[in-house]
């Protein structure tokens, strides 16, 4: 046991400092852009921590659980993606330059597709297991229906080469929703088991936290950046850090992962 404590430990220790010198290396300095960079590699790390605990507790993960760390690893390879493109584009841009002039890229933004589809198809099976069977077909229909109209959106109005506004305020709608939802149901439902030990709640809640700011900058964020730089800075590193806070509720919910089977999924009882 005091191993396992040590080895999670360590884990924390390397989330948290590496990306600090990574973020060092890019930026030469200790300055704001630092303290963005830093922020956003440590929200890529974190996710980490979920994901570690769910593969340590994975004897108690029941499915829909296990969905959940699906959604985690799915999350932490587009991330990995991500810095691997914006690495390849720092060191050795000659690689990718083809590439990118031949489909108007300038920046990361083609690859937030892969966010949005993941939250909407993975996400939405999970919550498709914990919400009543009367939201279930009303969800089924959105998850197609929203899957399909964002990759229409990003290959056809308003393009690849940009983040746009539909796909990231419908993603962040989505999981604010379906979040309040299911907290709301979970409130409204009798058990005699205290909430907290309840891991849906702390995953419902972390999805909740962490999109709610970032539907304000799916709304505004292009016009803050373009009329005050230092603001939106702010704000990113902000959005980064209750992304850092949703990872640890999303492994708290892992933890609690053993209190599962007192907590019948709507689901379940159809069987």
């Amino acid at each position: 046991m005091k191993k396992d404590k040590l080895y999670y430990y360590l884990l924390i220790l390397f989330a948290f400092l590496f990306p600090v010198y990574l973020a060092y290396m890019d930026c030469g300095q200790f300055t704001g852009d630092f303290l963005f960079i830093c922020t956003g590699k440590v929200s890529v790390l974190t996710i980490i921590y979920p994901l570690s605990i769910s593969l340590w507790r994975w004897r108690f993960l029941n499915p829909t659980l296990k969905i959940f760390s699906l959604f985690c690893g799915c999350m932490l390879g587009a991330n990995l993606i991500e810095q691997l493109f914006i690495w390849i584009s720092i060191h050795h841009f000659d690689w990718i330059i083809n590439f990118m002039n031949a489909y108007y890229i300038y920046d990361t933004s083609f690859l937030q597709i892969s966010y949005i589809l993941i939250n909407f198809i993975i996400l939405g099976i999970f919550y498709i297991k914990l919400l009543p069977h009367q939201y279930t077909l009303l969800l089924k229909q959105a998850t197609v229906f929203l899957s399909f109209a964002a990759t229409l959106n990003f290959f056809f109005i308003e393009g690849h080469n940009r983040i746009g506004i539909f796909n990231p305020m419908a993603n962040a709608v989505f999981c604010i929703i379906l979040s309040a939802v299911h907290l709301w149901y979970l409130f409204k439902t009798n058990i005699n088991i205290p909430v907290k030990k309840n891991p849906y709640f702390w995953i419902s809640f972390g999805v909740m936290f962490t999109n709610l700011i970032g539907l304000f900058v799916s709304m505004a964020g292009h016009q803050i950046n373009a009329v005050d730089y230092n603001f939106y800075s702010v704000m990113m590193i902000t959005q980064n850090g209750l992304s850092i806070i949703a990872q640890i509720l999303f492994a708290i919910g892992f933890w609690q992962a053993p209190y599962s089977k007192y907590f019948i999924l709507p689901s379940e009882k159809m069987r």
